[in-house]
């Protein structure tokens, strides 16, 4: 017994010498993902933009990311709905991502849904858009009591990489729900839109598996992984795996 207390004494000490002075490597772990158009700040083919969305509801817009399709004129059909332009918001990931999905907050009002018209989603890896590859649409998006203010999501069966991300809107038609009235807007909002993809080597950022190898000895982890000590001595490097 006492042989044996001596024995994990001795590997308790070399490990102890090993954690302050050898490198720690994290074993690879599942592919993270996450959205990756947090800060990022959208280019648009309308002539009005602005506000910076996010997915809180407020029925004045004010949180919300907000483009115009065109002129609105109460004299003509549908407030002058013909002669909208298609106008889109792009994001410009800044590199190629793997993308597996993309979820779009629109703006809602208290007392009304929403059709949305001719919603089309494209990806490209060039930012003129040539050799997009569209992901939905184009189509209308009809809001009802059950999806309203949810996300629309594009699930992407097989994920797709791309640098850059086209949303496409031409207004919207609102009814109201506490009244027959109907009618059409040019405002395209949204109060978020995300691109869910795979992060760089499953990371969020880049405070990951830091050692010191002169002076005072210290390593930094990357909190969301778990080690396990392997046996290893205060020469050789130590073994460390998730």
């Amino acid at each position: 017994m006492r042989q044996l207390f001596r024995r994990i004494t001795a590997i308790s000490a070399t490990c102890a010498l090993a954690v302050s002075a050898a490198a720690a490597v994290a074993v690879a772990a599942e592919p993270t993902t996450g959205n990756i158009l947090t800060g990022k700040l959208p280019t648009t083919n309308s002539t009005h933009l602005i506000g910076d969305g996010d997915t809180g509801f407020d029925p004045t817009d004010s949180n919300i990311t907000k483009i115009i399709a065109g002129e609105e004129n109460s004299s003509a059909e549908n407030n002058g709905y013909a002669s909208w332009d298609d106008v889109y918001l792009q994001y410009d990931f800044g590199e190629p991502r793997e993308m597996h999905s993309i979820n779009l907050y629109r703006n809602g009002y208290e007392n009304a849904l929403n059709t949305f018209k001719r919603i089309k989603v494209e990806v490209s890896s060039n930012e003129d858009f040539s050799g997009a590859n569209v992901l939905f649409g184009t189509a209308d998006v009809e809001e009802t009591a059950a999806t309203k203010l949810a996300a629309q999501t594009i699930n992407l069966t097989t994920p797709v990489t791309a640098r850059y991300v086209r949303i496409w809107q031409k207004g919207h038609c609102i009814q109201n729900t506490n009244s027959s009235w109907k009618g059409y807007s040019n405002g395209v909002g949204l109060r978020e839109i995300e691109v869910i993809a795979k992060l760089k080597d499953g990371k969020q950022d880049d405070n990951y598996a830091v050692h010191n190898s002169t002076g005072e000895r210290w390593l930094q982890f990357e909190y969301k992984n778990r080690y396990r000590i392997h046996e290893g001595s205060s020469r050789a490097p130590i073994r460390w795996s998730a």
